[in-house]
């Protein structure tokens, strides 16, 4: 659709070139109908403001061009009225203001920016920044020129061997004109002064419309110059380039139709040439260069300035002045006796040349032109398209004796009329004999001719007679016996013949035939390979989603395809992203039936045992074989709550001891009046009960957890208190120091019941820390938590303990090192906050008396998950910690948390449950665990757990200089193995990295805090030869900031914002500079030869030998605001540009082609033997099918903070931002073989 919309702008901006005045609206509807109506408002307005655009420039450009046109510059009122979807004119789109303020800067009235934005009464910025950047451009472009009073000079159109023509505004009359001024400033009484002014009074002297315009003779301080009329439809040149174009794209039309059209132009250049000798002048250059066009079409004959009348004498060292080739023969032996039938000769190779293409002497026969003995070639034996009267009237234009020729202007144009009407024409078309004759007309060559044939005749005669009789004599006695030999060779003969046009006849249709059969069988190979390519690359991508949503048998179903040994078909088209679904489907989730909606879900630290609770029962399952252990029963069913609905009572809590051997429960009834608890503890493997507390008023039935030993199972209650009982003597009793009623031994203990205590009071979390010293508990809804010393309660000490408060509830970790963790769940929006507490212990007063105290410091971040969150979990584990939340909209939702909260990678959505989440769980490798109200328990893989590491086998690696010393050290690994190394100066830091696609060379950058004392620089490394190549001051590297090209052989970056160098690695020269007005990204051609780098809006392409600026690519962007990338195709000749599909353009010409991606695919990566492209994200490796370039997966990469390691990649024209490596391929490669084979890893 793109493509349609885009041909329609071009179709409306020919139209205008070409002279019409097309119409918006109509243009509208074809857009419409092409597209079949499926256009937005967005893509309609679009559309309409592109054609807007167009219209403003058109209409400017044609007003100035020609006064008198009824096109007059547009008003944007206008288009508002016409096109009300544009809004006001203040609210119009800043295309169309900058293609008016363009326009107005080169047709109109030149207005500033300010004037013009108080005009549009509109002052926002980026409206201001554009229009200045055009009026920066204009300035450029004017710059420069000579000042002229009454002129304003807008391009230099050419210039010639002493004189240069623009392109001007004459203020006086408004209309575009040319100006011609002398090259180099001349003296008035100068040779070159002379013939300029004599140019300026023959054509002043000339008034024909097929003779250029002269308005305005006048000098400047000195210099001359002319103004005469702006011819702005090119040369007779590109006219027929253009004609021959359209001839070889329509070979349907008739050749005799094009040939009429150039007989048209050339009877308009006769009757110009008539013209201009009536008035006796004589123009001595004419060829298709002077020949020049207006807007309408219409030929003129243009540059006078080796023009002379016919009475003025002409010097013998000017007499052979003129074109090469289009030069008359008098012309080319420098005489003097020039004259009108010069110009006559030049006409007729000019006509020669329109009509066949080619010139009647060209190359080696240039030295033809001033012999009288070679007549110029006929026409129709270049090209038999032309027709005889046009090869006869070349034929008389270009006769060597100038007494032969047509002996007006006035001739050649009432030929060619009769021509045009269907006459016929009344010269005569020369006979072989006076062709002959002509030939050989001079004395000397007809004596040498009688000389000749005499000769000849004499010795054929004695010859003749000599040889005849004896020959007689052989052929008589021969002449028998061929007679007999042949009569019988002929039969033999005939049959032979006969037989061998039958043998080749069935040879050639046999061969086409195979070949047809060879064609069409690797087309359809072809054809079946792309689409099991593509049906491969779409399973891959339904794998991916059936992973995310849990369904790993479809998963597997779908890997089985693509599995040789299974589907039989001997294609393998597995790559590394089969493998890796292969490798992940072996720890897959498995799928558990508890039968009701779980409410705790905890597993032993060996992540073998997993122990769910449905709050009034409690099953164990073996997780390596997925059964069912034993299920026994917490609280009793009673006969007043066989009618509740347990799915909305509160919770329940489930924990192994350390050493796994042991499961304790406890549960509470929320129909209970008493409010007491249950607490039970049973063996792990045989589900002996060994512990059963009922109906106890200090347990709440919220939380339960084992001392670190196991000796003690310890049960939340009330208000924050707690109450432990020995598993193996339940007489053995302990209680939180803050309970009103505590008790130590054996004994019964009554408790103080909290009959009035709400939800607030309920111990929601009890835990110890990592080192099993601290005992924590908080309530649900509280503001703090309480901590106690496990070891005094434990010994029995009499002395006074007081809880730890200043610390918020929830789930609490605490390291080894005394950080806290405290991850809690908001009651009144369901957002998970996530705290992080370290503290800072003091003993206050003597040692015996002395209690800690502690002054807590916090960091608090908030993670919402898309859904609210039902329930949560928080596990620490070394330096990462994970948090597992279960949603409302039957997702689960998984984070990973750096040490110091500044990382947090997530969430992770799987997918899979039908009904909201309950409860949420974590094996101790990490894996999330969950269940949903309907009693299925998913058992969920390891969250990344084969994730890449892209820094194996670094090549760069930083270190401290010494230990006392903060000033690091760069390692670099060379190709030999040995390690160099250089110090970063104070203060500077390596930024990035760049690696060779061959690894020979690498490119790091450097930046620093303290500029004046270390400024960043750029370092180029020999890893070849282990030494520096380069060190440059620069503003620091990057993607896109810098590239070396794929042989090797140069090396370019942004030294600047508005600079880029460029080496050439194996050269002492200078490295070039190129300035840029806004730089973003860059990209070498292989060979080096070619650079393109954004500017702007645009890309631009220079050619690093000659430094020339080639083109400039309108710039294009990816979905959003992204700008899209590009690269160079392997030949350096094309560009792709990463739009979505990718579009490709000449670097030379910035025309963009047509070509087929699948072209692409083929020869810029399948003919080089790469099958997969990648793309290195930050957290992210994305993979693709080099032939489709289809995605296949994206693997999610383990790197270390802070880490920018080089990567040797190759960007792959038309791979939209995919590039081939052979580092990562060998990396994959090694990992493929450890799965494969896990004694290799």
């Amino acid at each position: 659709m793109e493509k349609i919309l885009w041909n329609l702008r071009r179709q409306f901006d020919r139209a205008w070139i070409s002279g019409a005045t097309p119409s918006i609206q109509k243009y509208l509807n074809k857009a419409a109908q092409a597209t079949g109506s499926r256009l937005s408002s967005r893509e309609i307005k679009t559309f309409l403001v592109a054609l807007i655009a167009i219209d403003v420039e058109q209409s400017w450009r044609r007003t100035a061009e020609d006064p008198e046109t009824e096109i007059t510059g547009p008003s944007l009122l206008t288009y508002v009225e016409r096109f009300p979807q544009l809004g006001a004119v203040e609210e119009l789109p800043n295309e169309i203001l900058v293609a008016e303020f363009g326009a107005l800067n080169r047709w109109g009235d030149t207005p500033s920016v300010d004037v013009y934005c108080q005009r549009l009464a509109r002052l926002d910025t980026e409206l201001r920044k554009e229009l200045e950047q055009v009026a920066l451009e204009m300035t450029k472009t004017r710059s420069g020129f000579p000042a002229i009073e009454g002129l304003r000079f807008i391009r230099k159109i050419d210039s010639g061997g002493f004189g240069t023509v623009y392109e001007a505004r004459q203020l006086a009359e408004d209309r575009i004109v040319a100006v011609k001024m002398l090259r180099f400033r001349e003296q008035s009484g100068s040779v070159a002064y002379g013939a300029f002014r004599r140019e300026a009074q023959l054509v002043a002297k000339i008034q024909d419309p097929n003779v250029i315009t002269l308005f305005v003779v006048g000098s400047d301080s000195s210099e001359p110059f002319l103004v005469m009329e702006y011819m702005a439809g090119g040369t007779l040149v590109t006219w027929s380039r253009r004609e021959r174009k359209h001839r070889e794209t329509n070979p349907r039309k008739k050749r005799s139709e094009w040939n009429k059209r150039s007989v048209r132009v050339m009877r308009a250049v006769a009757q110009g040439l008539a013209a201009a000798h009536g008035k006796d002048v004589v123009h001595r250059d004419l060829q298709p260069k002077n020949i020049l066009f207006d807007l309408k079409g219409r030929p003129k004959i243009a540059d006078f300035g080796l023009a002379r009348l016919r009475s003025d004498s002409i010097r013998t060292e000017t007499a052979g002045a003129g074109t090469v080739g289009y030069k008359s023969p008098e012309q080319a032996l420098r005489r003097k006796e020039i004259n009108l039938r010069s110009d006559i000769y030049s006409f007729g190779v000019v006509l020669f040349e329109l009509l066949t293409g080619e010139m009647p002497f060209d190359g080696d026969k240039l030295n033809s032109v001033g012999r009288m003995d070679i007549a110029a070639p006929l026409a129709r034996r270049i090209d038999r398209g032309v027709e005889r009267d046009l090869e006869t009237i070349c034929e008389k234009c270009l006769q060597k004796d100038p007494a032969q020729r047509f002996q007006s202007a006035d001739e050649i144009v009432m030929e060619l009329s009769r021509f045009l009407k269907g006459e016929p024409i009344l010269t005569r078309t020369p006979t072989h004999w006076e062709r002959l004759y002509r030939s050989v007309s001079k004395p000397y060559r007809i004596i040498a001719g009688l000389t000749v044939a005499v000769l000849v005749t004499l010795t054929i005669a004695v010859v003749y007679q000599v040889q005849f009789r004896t020959a007689e004599r052989e052929r008589r006695m021969a002449t028998a016996q061929h007679q007999t030999v042949l009569k019988s060779n002929k039969e033999l003969s005939t049959e032979v013949e006969l037989t061998k046009g039958q043998v080749d006849s069935s040879r050639k249709v046999i061969d086409a035939q195979q070949k047809t059969v060879q064609q069409k069988e690797a087309l359809r190979r072809k054809a079946e390979k792309h689409a099991a390519l593509i049906a491969y690359a779409n399973d891959l991508q339904q794998i991916q989603r059936a992973w995310d949503q849990g369904h790993i048998k479809q998963a597997s179903e779908l890997l089985a395809r693509h599995d040789p040994t299974e589907d039989g078909s001997g294609h393998d088209l597995r790559g590394f992203e089969w493998y890796y679904w292969n490798h992940l489907r072996q720890n897959a989730a498995a799928v558990l039936e508890n039968g009701a909606g779980c409410r705790c879900l905890v597993s032993d630290r060996s992540g073998e045992m997993l122990a769910a609770s449905d709050f009034q029962n409690v099953t164990v399952w073996n997780l390596n074989t997925h059964a069912k252990v034993w299920q026994r029963r917490l609280v009793p069913r009673k006969s007043n709550l066989l009618s509740h609905d347990l799915s909305h009572s509160w919770d329940c809590s489930v924990a192994f001891s350390p050493d796994g051997r042991l499961v304790a429960a406890s549960g509470f009834h929320l129909g209970n009046p008493k409010r007491t608890g249950y607490v039970k503890v049973w063996e792990t493997l045989s589900g002996e009960e060994l512990l059963s507390i009922k109906d106890d008023a200090s347990v709440s039935g919220r939380t339960v957890a084992f001392s670190p030993d196991g000796e003690f199972v310890v049960a939340g209650g009330y208000q924050n208190t707690w109450t432990a009982w020995n598993v193996t003597d339940k007489g053995t009793r302990l209680t939180s120091p803050n309970s009103s009623a505590r008790q130590r031994g054996r004994g019964t203990l009554t408790p103080q019941r909290f009959s009035g205590a709400g939800s607030f009071d309920i111990v929601s979390f009890l835990g110890f820390s990592d080192d099993g010293t601290q005992l924590y508990s908080s309530c649900i809804g509280a503001k703090d938590s309480n901590s106690w010393s496990w070891e005094t309660i434990a010994s029995g000490s009499d002395r006074v303990f007081r809880p730890g408060g200043n610390i918020q509830s929830g789930i609490v970790r605490v390291r080894q090192n005394g950080s806290m963790w405290i991850a809690r769940l908001a009651s009144f929006n369901q957002k998970i906050h996530l705290l992080k507490h370290t503290r800072d212990r003091r003993l206050l007063g003597p040692p015996a008396f002395s209690r800690p105290r502690e002054s807590a410091s916090f960091r608090d971040i908030t993670l919402s998950p898309p859904s609210q969150a039902t329930c949560i979990d928080f596990q620490n584990r070394g330096h990462i910690s994970h948090l597992i939340a279960g949603g409302s909209d039957h997702l689960v939702y998984a984070w990973v948390v750096s040490d110091g909260l500044d990382d947090v990678v997530g969430p992770e959505v799987l997918h899979g449950h039908e009904e909201d989440i309950t409860c949420v769980g974590q094996l101790p490798n990490g894996r999330p665990v969950s269940a949903d109200r309907s009693g299925v328990i998913r058992v969920w893989p390891q969250r990344n757990p084969e994730a890449l590491d892209l820094e194996t086998g670094n090549i760069v690696e930083l270190t401290p200089g010494t230990p006392n010393d903060t000033i690091r050290v760069v390692r670099i690994r060379n190709n030999d193995g040995q390690l160099s190394e250089f110090p970063l100066r104070e203060g500077e830091l390596l930024s990035a990295s760049l690696l060779s696609d061959r690894e020979n060379y690498l490119a790091l950058a450097t930046y620093s805090h303290r500029r004046d004392v270390s400024p960043p620089r750029l370092i180029l490394w020999d890893r070849a030869q282990g030494t520096q190549v380069l060190e440059y001051p620069c503003v620091g590297g990057g993607p896109g900031r810098w590239a070396l090209s794929l042989d090797e052989s140069t090396f370019a970056a942004c030294v600047s914002p508005t600079q880029i160098k460029v080496w050439a690695i194996r050269s002492d020269d200078e490295p070039r500079s190129i300035n840029v007005a806004k730089y973003s990204r860059m990209a070498l051609s292989h060979a080096g030869r070619r650079l393109a780098a954004r500017v702007g809006e645009a890309v631009a392409v220079w050619d690093l030998v000659t430094g020339e600026r080639l083109c400039e690519i309108p710039a294009a962007r990816q979905q959003g605001k992204v700008p899209a990338g590009f690269t160079f195709f392997s030949d350096g000749m094309k560009l792709a540009i990463s739009t979505e599909p990718p579009e490709f353009f000449d670097v030379e010409s910035g025309i963009r082609l047509d070509i087929p991606l699948e072209q692409v695919a083929e020869e810029e990566a399948v003919s080089q033997g790469i099958r997969r492209l990648y793309r290195v994200n930050d957290r992210s490796l994305d993979i693709c099918c080099a032939s489709t370039f289809r995605p296949l997966l994206s693997v999610p990469l383990r790197r270390s903070i802070g880490s920018e390691q080089p990567v040797a990649v190759r960007e792959v024209a038309g791979a939209n931002g995919f590039s081939a490596s052979e580092s990562i391929d060998r990396l994959l490669k090694e990992l493929v073989a450890g799965w494969e084979n896990p004694a290799v890893k």
